[in-house]
């Protein structure tokens, strides 16, 4: 291919058949290159791996073109999904072999369209229903061992406090301290590669900020930037998807706790703009029964990493106290100007 403008659009292939074989890397003088990328029929995760310019790295939009048997894994239901930087991924779902577009975009005309990009194939089940009635399933227990469960673990940023490390079903914030999370990532340590939890949110400061969906691993949301999550998003995928469901309770600023059970869950306030200040998720053996609601005692403090101190007079969310039901009242502390 002519090195004169068009993009030399390479994929590594990371699957159960083959090992990695290429790299993408371009400079073209003005404009954005689109090509095709081929999709192997089952489910794949489409990661923006890593690129060489660095601040300058392009912009990744993948559309999935009607008719084409795929479809994009966003509870959005969006048929075009934009992978911003370098360590961003979508994951896609297709019937059979097929084709969907990848759009190279400079930061500025006549920048660098370098891009590297992974196509990973998570194994799972294909077959129809009348060949594999839904009872016999869930083989997946054999795939992720019990005791596995142990390594999941949540790493949440928390407004004033700094990163939180959180194990599997343990309050992040909540009733009792509850402060500003601005973002999260998830470990799932040997679960995987069975098993992936697919993530997507958005913050607010100004303005709302979407968060592309992302596999564990990757951190959403921001630091130290006073823009607290206000909706959350989780999908399990993956051969050992069916074994497992979530189980979430969710705080957010003035609001009752959101509990949710599934393999997909969404999660906000009542207008989708309420900070989220408490975070609880667990994975389950599906059919376990999901966390109660959270009945914690006076003087109780948080699972996590270190103990979180009490909001003082000084944090941008005042003094807060549990109230009934579960909701958060709000006293603004008087301060002297």
């Amino acid at each position: 291919m002519s090195g004169h403008g068009l993009c030399e659009a390479y994929v590594r292939r990371n699957n159960v058949m083959g090992a990695p074989v290429l790299v993408s890397r371009s400079n073209r003088p003005a404009g954005s290159e689109r090509r095709d990328l081929r999709i192997p029929r089952g489910v794949v995760i489409v990661r923006y791996a890593a690129s060489k310019s660095g601040r300058a790295a392009p912009s990744l939009v993948l559309s999935v073109p009607h008719g084409s048997g795929a479809e994009l894994i966003d509870l959005a239901e969006r048929a075009e999904q934009t992978l911003p930087k370098p360590g961003t991924a979508t994951v896609i779902r297709a019937q059979r072999d097929t084709v969907v577009s990848l759009e190279v975009v400079p930061v500025q005309p006549g920048g660098s369209l370098d891009a590297e990009i992974h196509i990973e194939r998570m194994v799972v089940s294909a077959v129809e229903p009348e060949r594999a009635p839904l009872a016999a399933a869930p083989a997946a227990p054999a795939l992720v061992s019990a005791d596995a469960l142990t390594d999941f673990q949540i790493l949440a940023h928390v407004s004033r406090r700094g990163d939180i490390l959180a194990g599997n079903g343990e309050w992040i914030c909540g009733p009792q301290v509850p402060m500003s999370i601005e973002g999260i990532e998830l470990r799932l340590g040997r679960l995987s590669p069975d098993l992936d939890i697919m993530m997507s949110g958005s913050s607010r400061s100004r303005a709302p900020v979407a968060f592309p969906v992302s596999p564990a691993g990757t951190f959403i949301g921001t630091r130290g930037r006073a823009a607290p999550l206000t909706t959350l998003s989780f999908s399990l995928i993956g051969r050992a998807a069916p074994a497992f469901q979530l189980s979430v309770d969710a705080l957010f600023l003035a609001s009752p706790i959101v509990s949710r059970l599934g393999n997909a869950i969404e999660l906000s306030g009542p207008t989708g703009n309420e900070p989220l200040v408490g975070l609880r998720l667990a994975l389950r053996a599906a059919g376990q029964p999901g966390v109660q609601a959270p009945t914690m005692q006076p003087g109780a403090v948080l699972p996590v990493r270190r103990a979180v101190e009490r909001v003082n007079q000084g944090d941008a969310l005042g003094s807060l106290a549990t109230g009934s039901a579960g909701r958060v009242r709000v006293f603004k502390a008087s301060r002297i100007r």
